[in-house]
């Protein structure tokens, strides 16, 4: 059975792209934050030390 026809099956395919789309926004979006978090901590502490 190919995999698109597996896909129909299990759930809509719209419904699946639109939910896989948010959560890749979100992951980059926390992704980002992340980073930004880690980069001011490395210059405050390069500041003070």
């Amino acid at each position: 059975m190919p995999r698109s026809e597996l896909e129909m099956i299990n759930s809509p395919s719209t419904t699946t792209d639109q939910f896989h789309h948010s959560e890749t926004i979100w992951r980059v979006i926390l992704d980002i934050i992340s980073l930004t978090i880690l980069l001011v901590v490395t210059v405050i502490s390069h500041l003070v030390a």
